[in-house]
């Protein structure tokens, strides 16, 4: 079985009290919808890194339950494919955008 998990459901600390919002088999698909490390706060050229919620970066979407998981297991998971959403930038909370770059156009 194959699922789709939408960046809506995100946390920003690991927690056992995180409640999953996904139970899955070993060996199904999980299509899981991110964010990026500023929660999204971040989507034209007029956001500022000074009004950023500092309290929301860096989230992760889930928690999912893997079914016969428990304590202390090592699950192997595969990223079968990491989509090029097209723009890189580096900042400096201090000092803002340091630089930006077009991944369609300057070919990185």
């Amino acid at each position: 079985m194959r699922y789709q998990l939408s960046g809506d459901h995100h946390i920003f600390s690991f927690d056992k009290e995180n409640k999953p919002v996904l139970q899955v088999n070993p060996g199904e698909e999980v299509e899981i919808e991110t964010m990026d490390c500023f929660a999204n706060q971040i989507c034209t050229d007029d956001d500022k890194l000074e009004t950023l919620d500092w309290q929301r970066v860096n989230p992760a979407t889930g928690p999912v339950f893997v079914n016969g998981a428990e304590p202390g297991d090592v699950l192997k998971v595969t990223i079968q494919a990491q989509p090029d959403l097209g723009q890189l930038w580096c900042g400096v909370r201090e000092i803002g955008a340091v630089q930006t770059m077009d991944r369609r156009t300057e070919g990185a």
